[in-house]
């Protein structure tokens, strides 16, 4: 929308310039609150229901946890965000701190996680969040 607007504001002349009106206006902002993310695999219990999302944000903010169901098995894809200068968006963090901040940060999740699955997400390498 933007360039299309600027390509017909150059095909103007200088007093259609001066008259017209803009058609819209771009405000830009800068990110400042840039998140990077990893994916978690987890199965629900079976007396959790499996087709909801379930998601949390830790105090302060420092951990969002959204699961996502993944398939009709009570599979669930997890999408961990965590901010971009957090210890924990490393590839190779310590798989025990990482084990720490989930049973402090989200007990009712962390016990669902197998410790070879905390393991393997500590060892990845994280994503960085498209910014909107």
């Amino acid at each position: 929308m933007e360039k299309e607007d600027e390509k017909k504001r150059k095909s103007m002349n200088t007093f259609q310039k001066l008259f017209r009106e803009k058609s819209f206006k771009v405000k830009r902002y800068i990110d400042d609150n840039v998140r990077m993310y990893k994916t978690i695999p987890m199965k629900v219990p079976s007396d959790w229901r499996a087709d909801v999302n379930y998601s949390v944000q830790s105090k302060g903010a420092r951990v969002n946890y959204d699961a996502l169901p993944a398939d009709k098995n009570r599979n669930y894809c997890v999408v961990f965000l965590i901010s971009e200068d957090d210890e924990f968006t490393t590839a190779g963090c310590n798989t025990d701190s990482f084990r720490s901040l989930l049973d402090e940060t989200l007990p009712q999740f962390s016990a669902l996680l197998y410790n070879e699955t905390v393991a393997a997400v500590a060892k990845n390498h994280p994503s960085l969040l498209s910014s909107f």
